[in-house]
């Protein structure tokens, strides 16, 4: 759909440039899996000391312990509360989701292809990562898979 697309939008006068806004389905079930397996030690160039100060706070706030791997109380925080509707967590939440989406979309360079299927998609298809888009859609599915984060990938035609 979207090369067809992309290749109609070529043709109009004046369109060189696009973006999609899409989501990141895997994101959820991928931030589970490094909060389980993951060495913190990995991630210290993104859990810096403001990021890890947040997520103490989305747990006091949130009534949660907070555990000795940042990664599983982020996730514990945005799988066992309803954060969204409370603006303080949504506030707290905002760059440590941002963060952790970064390292998912590989925008790090450490890996050798990026985890997500409509990322993998996009990015073969010649686009790069624009914009994240935190809480972009609330839909519950949304907040399920990817916490309402939304990526714009652009293409230059």
């Amino acid at each position: 759909l979207i090369t067809h697309a992309a290749d109609h939008l070529k043709t109009v006068e004046g369109i060189s440039h696009f973006c999609t806004l899409s989501p990141l389905p895997g994101l959820s079930r991928w931030l589970a899996k490094q909060a389980h397996d993951c060495k913190v030690s990995k991630w210290s160039t993104v859990l810096s000391e403001p990021v890890m100060h947040a997520i103490a706070e989305a747990c006091k706030i949130s009534e949660l312990p907070v555990q000795s791997n940042p990664l599983a109380s982020v996730y514990t925080v945005l799988t066992s509360t309803d954060w969204v509707s409370n603006p303080v967590l949504c506030r707290l939440l905002e760059t440590p989701i941002l963060s952790i989406a970064l390292v998912y979309l590989n925008c790090d360079g450490t890996q050798r292809k990026v985890q997500d299927p409509v990322a993998n998609f996009h990015l073969g298809n010649g686009a790069a990562v624009w914009r994240l888009n935190y809480l972009a859609d609330t839909k519950p599915q949304r907040l399920h898979e990817s916490f309402g984060l939304m990526v714009n990938y652009f293409y230059d035609s």
